[in-house]
């Protein structure tokens, strides 16, 4: 498979070529990133079995990028994180079984699973209307509204169609997102946002707004949000803001229930070089018992967004086993700060107080609003112009929320250490 790769890359790398008659600018890149992660506990008990995790994984990204005047293109493909050793003699890229006559000298077997799987990450045009300052973007790809906490999918992409206009400093977009595709012979049962956005430039601050209506056909739901946002500097503090409402109807159960949840967020840095101070401030709405739709919803890839054990590792208060929920029931407070040691080396550490914002449990305990206290420091090295290593140890103690009625799960503190080589290329 990896010869099938390098063929697909050559194949590019001549498209390049050819294609220079026809664009003024068409340029490769990419990134080559190794993972290396250590957790311990993740049950929050030291005791108990299959609960730790250890491994190396590697994601490779290749970009190809062309630009021709006021039109634009973009192609990223991907071997997303594959964990070394998956298989004897295993390399990146690899999307057959093994051949029968293959055997694996220190087990004796014959091993017959996929290792990994190159696929494109991001795949869209961007052209000009004619003569009407019109533009439209349309495949797939990265995007995010406000600061990403109600919807971000920039971890494996969208389908989407956006077509928007500048007016000075004011912009205007229309997006359709196409969420989920049931069966492509039937519309009434796909999942589709539309999205009308606006924002407007302030000097160095931008502010916006956003309205979605998500509809799930399937289901009978529509699901409304008016997002408002904010990036900008206040006074010394660097400040970005977001402020989710959302409305609508849920008939899935045969009566119907409206949603009122709703989402509060701000962070902050200021920068008092050497050391650059931070905080966070979040609150995402619970379910209240029998009172409708409450808890927040929300649209977000699968990348850890704030804490390395919490949200990212283990389930959240957001219950039934969620994972990478943003700040869904949860109420959170961090402070923290980075020292640059040196011109290519900073540290740090972020110390969070988290709570669920309605009371729940995790593994059938009694019902609580203590999430727990998670510490994370930090260590960004730039070994060279194009070459980081980044590592982040965290240490997470639970709280009520975690525990069971046994007393087992939830007593004890769940550790993590993860690094990040990258290259960009």
């Amino acid at each position: 498979m990896m010869k099938k790769v390098l063929a697909v890359l050559a194949v590019m790398a001549m498209v390049c070529m050819s294609s220079m008659a026809f664009a003024a600018d068409v340029t490769m890149g990419g990134t080559m990133e190794i993972m290396s992660r250590m957790y311990q506990d993740l049950d929050q008990n030291s005791k108990g079995t299959n609960n730790d995790e250890v491994r190396t994984l590697e994601r490779v990204r290749v970009d190809l990028n062309a630009k021709a005047g006021d039109v634009k293109g973009k192609i990223t493909l991907e071997n997303d994180f594959a964990t070394w050793g998956s298989g004897p003699n295993a390399y990146l890229g690899q999307n057959e079984a093994y051949p029968s006559t293959v055997t694996n000298v220190a087990t004796g077997t014959t091993p017959t699973t996929k290792v990994s799987t190159l696929g494109i990450r991001e795949a869209w045009m961007l052209f000009p209307v004619a003569d009407t300052g019109i533009f439209v973007k349309a495949g797939h790809m990265n995007f995010a509204l406000g600061q990403g906490q109600f919807a971000s999918q920039m971890r494996y992409g969208a389908d989407a169609w956006i077509a928007y206009k500048d007016i000075d400093t004011m912009h205007f977009g229309l997006v359709n997102w196409k969420v989920g595709e049931s069966s492509v012979s039937k519309a009434d049962n796909d999942t589709d946002a539309y999205v009308v956005v606006a924002t407007n430039k302030m000097g160095d601050a931008l502010a916006g707004l956003d309205f979605t209506t998500v509809k799930m056909r399937g289901i009978d739901t529509t699901l409304y949000n008016l997002g408002l946002n904010y990036k900008g500097n206040v006074g010394p503090v660097a400040l970005k803001a977001e402020l989710d409402i959302q409305a609508g109807s849920n008939k899935s159960t045969g009566t119907s229930q409206n949603y009122k949840g709703n989402l509060l967020y701000v962070n902050g840095a200021v920068n008092m070089n050497p050391v650059t101070v931070n905080f966070t401030l979040a609150r995402g709405t619970g379910e209240k018992s029998g009172s409708g739709i409450d808890q927040f919803q929300n649209f977000i890839d699968t990348n850890g967004h704030y804490t390395l054990i919490y949200e990212y590792m283990i389930e959240t208060a957001a219950g039934n086993g969620v994972k990478n929920s943003g700040f869904v029931n949860t109420t959170a407070l961090s402070a923290g700060a980075m020292f640059a040691a040196t011109k290519n080396l900073n540290v740090g550490a972020d110390v969070w107080m988290l709570q669920a914002t309605e009371k729940t449990n995790v593994n059938g305990g009694t019902a609580s609003n203590d999430a727990g206290t998670e510490i994370d420091a930090k260590l960004n090295w730039k070994l060279a112009d194009n070459v980081s290593w980044n590592w982040t140890l965290g240490y997470f103690m639970p709280g009520a929320m975690y525990k069971n009625a046994a007393g087992t799960a939830g007593k004890d503190a769940t550790t993590g250490l993860q690094g990040m080589l990258t290259m960009t290329m």
